[in-house]
């Protein structure tokens, strides 16, 4: 089944570069919009079936309960069920009824029994926290693509965190015996990680029955996990901390407050080519991308383009298919193999570089940025050295609930809180080890 659903993958890519191919001299008949929505739509179908495949971890019962095997009852009225399901319906119908009393009933004593000893946990958001949250947040994290592609991703004990990332190289001597050598004195230059809360909502507007929050689990939790991931990805790629002609905003005087891009903290990955050293943007001047504009990037970025295997291209879809497709270089799918999907969202790969095309990627005007009505028509790569970069957590997925007294209804609030940070510390204008290419021609 991994197999056919691999191929399927790899087919549909293909007949969309062949469709992408067979409009390049009438691309005005080419519905971009939909294609973007084609491989997409594809690339999450195989990383959802990757997930399913994962299989669900089995829960630790108390002892002389029912056995869990495989993440489901084997015993009770609720035999057969998913543990998550059930530990979902307890939770959400005990805190909607502690709100909400007049509305919604109490969750039956069948249904939290179940939840307990399937769970092993106590009553009320332990439930939820112990059957949801966790495993959730693990398959968050494996459906990023950017974030899992970077290799220093840390569990923050404070925040702000202080990492000692800009540690200066090591000065080497030849050995001379009985002679004590020279000690290296190292740069002082650090990085703080300071949490961005991430916040989003799903309101409940209909009365709450046990059998059907059963049936919508899944799609709950996956319309989650689908949707905070790609959060994950946006904000460690676009993450800008000033309001002012923010990257993601570039057309208004002040970003709007409440915007996910603006970081408490440190920038992203766009705004260190972009504004913190705009000298390592190679400007495609609204050409077609060509081999040259990538060597130019790499160019740049000097010793820390010199392993491939430690850089990422991060690009939109459009960029993907339209502009680095069409280049002698490339590695399509079907000659990486399934690995590259499987694990980390990797579609392709160029001079040996793993290609990412994510939706955290938009398309920019010819000025480089993005506007706040994000109406741009022109592709963007960025190139990381993806071991110059950090990302901490502070809290992983937190899903609460609570009532909305205007509108009557219980509301289910999921967050998790974020941080990014670049190896070099403060002074961030001479760093190399990310570039971008812009201003690329996709239309």
């Amino acid at each position: 089944m991994a197999d056919e659903k691999f191929d399927a993958l790899v087919k549909t890519l293909a007949d969309v570069k062949t469709l992408v191919e067979n409009h390049v001299k009438d691309s005005a008949t080419l519905d971009m919009p939909k294609v973007e929505k084609v491989v997409k739509d594809a690339i999450e179908a195989e990383r959802n079936e990757r997930v399913v495949r994962k299989g669900e971890p089995e829960y630790v019962s108390p002892v002389n309960s029912p056995i869990v095997k495989g993440g489901v009852l084997t015993s009770g009225k609720y035999e057969g069920k998913n543990v998550r399901d059930v530990a979902l319906a307890a939770w959400l119908m005990t805190r909607a009824h502690s709100i909400m009393p007049d509305k919604y009933r109490k969750p039956s004593d069948e249904l939290v029994k179940a939840a307990l000893t399937a769970t092993g946990a106590g009553t009320g958001d332990e439930l939820v926290l112990h059957g949801l949250s966790p495993n959730l947040w693990e398959d968050v994290l494996l459906d990023s693509q950017i974030a899992s592609n970077l290799p220093n991703k840390i569990n923050m004990p404070t925040d702000p965190f202080v990492l000692p990332m800009g540690l200066g190289d090591l000065t080497w001597y030849k050995g001379v015996s009985v002679t004590a050598t020279t000690a290296t004195q190292l740069s002082t230059g650090k990085s703080t990680l300071t949490c961005t809360e991430q916040i989003g909502e799903v309101d409940w507007e209909y009365d709450l029955e046990e059998d059907a929050i059963m049936a919508v689990r899944p799609i709950i939790e996956a319309r989650i996990r689908k949707s905070a991931a790609e959060q994950i990805d946006y904000f460690i790629l676009n993450a800008d901390s000033t309001d002012a002609n923010n990257i993601n905003s570039h057309d208004k005087a002040n970003a709007t407050d409440t915007k996910p891009f603006l970081s408490k903290g440190e920038d992203g990955i766009r705004h260190m080519f972009q504004v913190d050293n705009s000298a390592m943007t190679v400007d495609a001047a609204g050409a077609a991308l060509s081999d040259t504009h990538v060597l130019s990037a790499l160019a740049l970025m000097g010793k820390y383009a010199v392993n491939p295997r430690d850089l990422l291209m991060i690009m939109d879809v459009a960029t993907y298919f339209k502009g680095l497709s069409n280049l002698d270089g490339i590695q399509t799918l079907d000659k990486i193999g399934n690995s590259a999907v499987l694990l980390t969202g990797q579609v392709a790969a160029y001079r040996g570089i793993p290609v990412v095309v994510s939706s955290a990627m938009h398309k920019t005007e010819a000025d480089h940025f993005v506007d706040d009505a994000d109406t741009g028509t022109f592709g963007m790569i960025a190139i990381p050295n993806r071991n110059m970069w950090t990302v901490g957590f502070k809290r992983g997925i937190t899903v609460e609930a609570d009532r909305d007294i205007q509108k009557r209804q219980v509301m289910m609030v999921i967050s998790f809180r974020i941080a990014v940070a670049s190896h070099g510390g403060a002074t961030k204008s001479a760093l190399t080890h990310t570039a971008g290419i812009a201003h690329i021609l996709v239309a």
